[in-house]
């Protein structure tokens, strides 16, 4: 029987990261192939009645989904391994092309990309539904600087990883002596030690810019679709000359919205922070058992992001439906035809 270890690391080591590593790439050419290019289509063929920033955000947003799935499918392959400060990545990049700190500071440029792209959307969506009497009202000029202002903000993080997101110079003695991680030696890979349990060293500090981004966005995120909701029902109440078409597809959207930021904390966000989090917290804070399920899931939610988003997408827009629908119409009309002629040709045969 193989070895137990601390924190159900044994799963990892048996299981978990061989496993996790096939399905991101069937994963990644599912991806490739379907996804991607129907997501497309859905965008650039599907929301004609979208504003032009909304559908540029929509778009930048699938962009950044598609290379994401490359990069963190393909070239990345993290993989944490929890309480420890350390990382696995069995990518076809990490440690080979770039360094550790330069792949996660990549990893940081796609999160904070996809945050602001989904902030941005749900931004201009709150301000095309507000009044123009609305002390909210920021403007074109108040929106980008804002949005400017928070993008900024946000790169500190990308700065923060390239700076802080350094290994132990102890890392060989690390590894040697922590006994839940020697049979890391034996697998092909990167590992990318930060430090021992309870001594993160510099890593601490782009733990402390995560915390500080989550108290920013939190609030930021939360107003913003609360803003629109409540401006959609006054505009509800007050505006009864606004078209049921237009209040329904400004309806839809914002619940798009609120669906696609919610699902991108589940999925993405989140994730990625509780890891880093969790690194940076006592291990004896929490049962073994806490950490091990944390461990295990944060990286199959991290893979299944751009299908969650791609699932909203499709079963939100109404257009495609309504063609798919069409469609199979459509095509059981002409099966029945088909299959009237052909009984009908059988019958004419048979008879005398």
């Amino acid at each position: 029987l193989s070895q137990s270890l601390d924190y159900g690391l044994y799963i990892d080591r048996d299981f978990a990261i061989s496993a996790l590593k096939i399905a991101q790439y069937i994963y990644a050419a599912a991806a490739a192939l379907f996804i991607h290019p129907i997501a497309f289509f859905l965008i650039l063929k599907k929301t004609a009645l979208l504003s032009r920033e909304l559908k540029v955000c929509y778009a930048l947003n699938q962009v950044q989904l598609a290379a994401h799935d490359v990069w963190g499918l393909l070239l990345y392959q993290m993989h944490p391994l929890l309480p420890y400060p350390a990382l696995y990545c069995s990518g076809f990049a990490c440690g080979r092309w770039l360094s550790a700190g330069v792949c996660l500071a990549i990893e940081a440029s796609f999160t904070v990309h996809s945050i602001i792209v989904i902030i941005s959307t749900l931004l201009f969506m709150s301000q095309r539904v507000l009044p123009a009497t609305s002390k909210l009202k920021l403007g074109t000029i108040g929106t980008y600087l804002f949005l400017l202002l928070l993008y900024s903000f946000l790169l500190l993080n990308v700065v923060g990883c390239a700076v802080f997101a350094k290994e132990s110079p102890d890392r060989e003695r690390i590894l040697k002596s922590t006994s839940d991680l020697a049979w890391l030696s034996n697998l092909h890979g990167t590992i990318v030690v930060f430090g021992e349990l309870r001594n993160i060293g510099q890593f601490q500090y782009q733990v402390f810019m995560i915390f500080a981004s989550i108290i920013v966005l939190l609030p930021i995120r939360l107003s913003l679709v609360s803003i629109a909701i409540r401006a959609l029902r006054t505009q509800k109440v007050a505006l009864q000359k606004l078209s049921d078409r237009t209040q329904q597809m400004q309806e839809r959207l914002v619940s798009v919205l609120v669906r696609q930021t919610g699902m991108l904390s589940i999925f993405y966000i989140y994730p990625q922070m509780v890891i880093f989090i969790f690194i940076y917290l006592p291990p004896d804070l929490l049962p073994q058992f806490v950490t091990a399920g944390v461990r295990l899931l944060c990286m199959p939610l991290y893979t299944l992001n751009s299908l969650i988003q791609f699932i909203i997408l499709l079963m939100t827009n109404e257009r495609f439906i309504r063609d798919l629908r069409g469609f199979r119409k459509r095509s059981s009309r002409i099966e029945v035809t088909r299959l009237a002629h052909t009984t009908t040709a059988q019958f004419t045969t048979v008879s005398p």
